[in-house]
């Protein structure tokens, strides 16, 4: 009899170790996940206070010209005259300060609107410079703004710079 009792509780005992070390396992994934998850925002974070970025010039975009005279129809003038139809759209230039970071791309903002979404730039360094064409949205008076985007989740930073076209 004394022998059914004392296995008895060495099986009680075993099946409380079992579900502590359940508890254990099932608490540890939840934190883990939680851990991990800010753990990524962090290395996001860091990488928007390390890129620095700064606008050099902004040339505001004008209106479409013809290159063989006052003409104001893209038909007009390529088609009829042979002449070639300028779009004459903004570019800003855009200088990459000192200091790390994983910089993959660069949105430019005119007065708080997207002219250009995403230009990649993953091979810009340190102190180069890159000059950023086809803001159709860059107008004369206009604020533009840069932001980059960093990382392997490409998180968008807030404005880098901003100047006046």
């Amino acid at each position: 009899m004394n022998n059914k009792k004392a296995q008895s509780q060495i099986i009680t005992t075993v099946l409380i170790i079992l579900l502590v070390l359940a508890a254990i396992v099932i608490v540890w994934q939840v934190v883990q996940g939680t851990v991990q998850q800010g753990a990524d925002e962090i290395g996001g974070q860091s990488d928007c206070f390390t890129v620095g970025l700064g606008i050099e010039n902004v040339i505001a975009s004008s209106p479409p010209s013809c290159s063989v005279g006052n003409f104001d129809t893209r038909a007009l003038c390529e088609l009829q005259l042979g002449g070639i139809w300028n779009l004459n759209e903004g570019s800003v230039t855009i200088k990459r300060t000192p200091g790390g970071g994983d910089l993959r791309a660069i949105t430019i903002l005119s007065d708080g609107s997207v002219a250009v979404d995403a230009f990649d730039v993953p091979t810009l360094k340190e102190l180069e410079i890159i000059t950023i064409n086809g803001g159709a949205d860059i107008l004369p008076g206009k604020k533009v703004e840069i932001a980059a985007i960093v990382g392997e989740t490409n998180k968008l930073c807030g404005v880098s710079d901003s100047s006046t076209a």
